[in-house]
C-alpha cells in the first residue's frame, strides 16, 4: 500500500499539479473558459471516482490485514534481567 501511496502521491502528483497549472493558464490565455469548465467537471467526477476505489482498496487491505510492518503497532520486548533471572 506504502509503494501505491508513493507513486499517486510523490513526483507524479507533483507533475500532474504543474500541469493542471500550465493547463489551466493556457486556457484562461486563449479565452476558453468554457472548455475549462468542462474538463474541470470530469476531472472532480474521475477523482471521487478514483478516491472511492482507494478507499475501497484501503478498507479491504485493512480488512484482510495486509498492513507493511511499519505501521504495526509496536510490542515490547521484556526485559531481560542481567542475572539470567527471568
Amino acid at each position: 500500500m506504502r509503494a501505491l501511496l508513493s507513486l499517486t502521491c510523490g513526483a507524479p502528483g507533483r507533475l500532474a499539479i504543474s500541469a493542471a497549472a500550465l493547463t489551466t493558464l493556457g486556457f484562461l490565455v486563449w479565452g476558453r473558459l468554457d472548455a475549462l469548465l468542462v474538463a474541470a467537471f470530469y476531472t472532480v467526477i474521475w477523482g471521487c471516482a478514483f478516491g472511492l476505489l482507494f478507499l475501497a482498496l484501503a478498507i479491504l487491505g485493512a480488512a484482510t490485514n495486509t498492513v507493511d510492518e511499519y505501521f504495526a503497532p509496536a510490542t515490547r520486548k521484556p526485559k531481560e534481567d542481567p542475572h539470567g533471572r527471568v
